[in-house]
């Protein structure tokens, strides 16, 4: 799930009972080492990476009762990060901290779909490549 750009963060999911999150971090800087090693960072620490670890690709549905909870952690990292301009409030940390303090529960819903995304411009023109070859598959329809 690494885009071809130098760097990636993902949500690294700890599972439980099979289909439940016990645990999110959000993994920075995710590439591979001069010595080809897939390595990242979780709070200013390096960790390793197999490059089979699950992780989350932000696809979420909440229930209502989840907005406080976003809410309340979004005015925590505006008094601690909100005048840093590159500051960013990162959903898997704040669904990590959430299960942790046992405040909700995430069910998980794997998929072996290829993982495409779009964050930069150049990225664009990948994705509507994918989004035609799902098309001419069969697998969406012409018309969304």
């Amino acid at each position: 799930t690494l885009s071809s750009r130098e760097h990636d963060n993902r949500g690294l999911c700890v599972v439980k009972n099979g289909n439940y999150l016990a645990d999110m971090n959000e993994v920075l800087n995710i590439h591979h080492n001069k010595n080809g090693q897939l390595v990242g960072e979780i709070d200013g620490k390096k960790i390793s990476l197999t490059g089979y670890e699950l992780v989350s690709l932000q696809l979420w549905g909440y229930y209502p009762t989840f907005f406080p909870i976003l809410e309340e952690q979004f005015k925590a990292f505006l008094k601690k990060h909100g005048n840093k301009l590159n500051s960013e409030y990162m959903i898997p940390s704040v669904v990590g901290t959430a299960i942790r303090d046992n405040l909700c529960s995430v069910k998980i819903y794997k998929t072996k779909s290829k993982w495409f995304g779009m964050t930069y411009p150049k990225d664009k023109e990948i994705v509507k490549k994918e989004i035609q070859n799902l098309i001419k598959q069969g697998i969406y329809p012409e018309k969304l």
